[in-house]
């Protein structure tokens, strides 16, 4: 294992963590005077909370990016570069669809012409790793359709579960955590400064996003971070080790689609229930439209740090998952060399 990649991980770390620590505090205070506020529905008294607090996030992962490129050179760093430009597009859809509130049939659209700077610069490999098969060459379907819709089912699928304090800059942490650890083990520089940088930075917005939340990542947030995380496992050829990460956010996103036969938004459906006590029940609208939260609710009801503490050990489940996968990777990469 490289000492000197753990240093470097560590560093970016750090660096994020404070500025996203040091920046989320005054953010909050800004949203509140500019009323950028949603109601938490989730809780009997619907206090109205900050949005949009995912800029924080953002800001640190920013900085901790590029004070690291700053202080050591990388060899790949144009595709890097591509990838600062594609979460710096999903950024501001992410605000745009704060401040609008897009449409869900815009949002894989605009999500899929973010990824145009990783496709014009070809970034990833044409050959990409199928689990316990190898290698295969999939030559420029792996530019125009597994980037632009691995950027857009990583960035929608992330939004689609989210909602619960705590739940997503958790969930970020959860997974940049073990995509850093296995980027180590693969000897993957470029993946492993990035998904530490996103840690470093989720890890401080949780202690004011945790339950009670003092602010919201909102769309700006979960979107972006989405984008992060599939703009890294891409450079890193780490495709499908990406996607065993996701598992719980693609089976929401499968239960979403399944059971709406459409891509749909929160708004257009009740919210889940709450009742005195802060015990949540599965949104009335099940018939309509299932999540992965509802479908759990409906089994148990339980209090919101319940529900997010039960994602978050199905969150590292997966990743457990795809640690394994990663230990495969390692050996058919050691054995043909």
């Amino acid at each position: 294992m490289d000492l000197f990649l753990i240093g470097l991980s560590l560093t970016a770390a750090a660096i994020s963590f404070i500025t996203t620590l040091l920046c989320t505090k005054p953010l909050i205070e800004r949203f509140k005077e500019v009323k950028l506020t949603g109601i938490d529905v989730h809780k009997p008294s619907r206090p109205e909370i900050p949005e949009m607090g995912g800029i924080a996030i953002i800001v640190g992962f920013l900085i901790g990016l590029i004070s690291l490129l700053l202080l050591v050179s990388h060899p790949r760093i144009l595709y890097i570069l591509a990838a600062v430009v594609t979460i710096f597009l999903m950024a501001f859809i992410g605000i745009i669809d704060d401040l609008t509130r897009l449409t869900q049939n815009w949002k894989p659209l605009l999500a899929a012409l973010a990824a145009m700077p990783l496709v014009i610069i070809r970034v990833g490999y044409s050959t990409i790793f199928l689990p316990f098969i190898g290698f295969v060459d999939v030559g420029l379907l792996y530019w125009y359709l597994v980037v632009p819709l691995g950027v857009t089912l990583a960035a929608n699928g992330f939004n689609s579960l989210a909602g619960f304090n705590g739940l997503e800059a958790g969930t970020a942490v959860i997974i940049s955590l073990f995509l850093t650890m296995e980027a180590i083990i693969l000897n993957v520089s470029e993946t492993a400064i990035m998904t530490a940088a996103l840690m470093g930075a989720s890890l401080a917005f949780l202690r004011y996003n945790r339950y009670p939340a003092k602010v919201f990542p909102g769309d700006t947030g979960t979107l972006t971070i989405g984008a992060i995380i599939a703009s890294a496992v891409i450079i890193g050829r780490m495709e499908w080790i990406g996607v065993l990460t996701f598992t719980p956010h693609l089976i929401n996103y499968i239960l979403i689609i399944s059971t709406s036969k459409r891509l749909t938004s929160s708004s257009e459906f009740s919210p889940t229930t709450v009742q005195s006590d802060g015990t949540l029940g599965p949104s009335p609208s099940m018939n309509q439209r299932v999540t992965l939260a509802d479908l759990i609710l409906s089994i148990k009801r339980m209090k919101e740090p319940e529900l997010v503490k039960l994602l978050w050990a199905f969150e590292i489940l997966a990743c457990i998952m795809s640690l394994v996968l990663t230990f495969h990777y390692a050996g058919l990469l050691q054995f043909s060399s």
